[in-house]
């Protein structure tokens, strides 16, 4: 995911400085007119939203979502199959026919709200400059390593995590026991 922001914020600086200008002040005015107006969205530009619509398409953000799917079922199936021992067949099939439907039936609605969260972001211009980018060789590279670069970024921020808190919990395990926190 970092590679993907770093490639927006490479397409942000190669456009003119008249543009960002113009499209920072635009965006300030959406954030003003966002805040002045709590609970009211900003209006959508419908030309942004196509933009963010075929950025999604051409990034084929859909396989990385079923990917993620695959990863968030199949740890729901370990916890459940781990309380419920004996049963991780029975329980591997009711997410395959139950779960696994669910999620791909709301997963446009899912791809359309975040289409709408780019267009609050990004222009339209900068949208289809992010997409030609995605339609060249090295864009279509980005797209092909993204999924394996984010699911061995999503390793090493759990391992880095688990290892933070454990250290921290070792450091710390006298003043939390002092605060009456006793089962670590």
């Amino acid at each position: 995911m970092r590679i993907f922001h770093a490639l927006i914020l490479a397409a942000t600086l190669t456009l003119p400085a008249a543009v960002q200008a113009q499209q920072a002040q635009a965006q300030t005015q959406t954030q003003t007119q966002a805040q002045a107006q709590p609970g009211v969205a900003p209006a959508i530009n419908p030309e942004a939203l196509a933009a963010a619509r075929r950025l999604l398409e051409v990034s084929k953000i859909q396989a990385t979502m079923d990917q993620m799917a695959g990863q968030m079922l199949g740890m729901l199936g370990q916890a459940l199959g781990q309380a419920n021992p004996g049963k991780q067949a029975e329980i591997n099939q009711a997410l395959t026919e139950l779960f696994l439907p669910e999620l791909r039936a709301s997963l446009p609605g899912l791809l359309d709200e975040m289409a709408k969260l780019y267009t609050l972001h990004l222009s339209a211009e900068e949208l289809r400059q992010i997409v030609g980018f995605y339609e060249t060789p090295a864009g279509r590279k980005v797209i092909e390593i993204m999924p394996a670069i984010m699911q061995q970024s999503m390793l090493m921020g759990q391992s880095w995590g688990q290892q933070v808190a454990q250290r921290a919990l070792q450091k710390h395990a006298d003043t939390l026991r002092q605060r009456g926190i006793t089962n670590l």
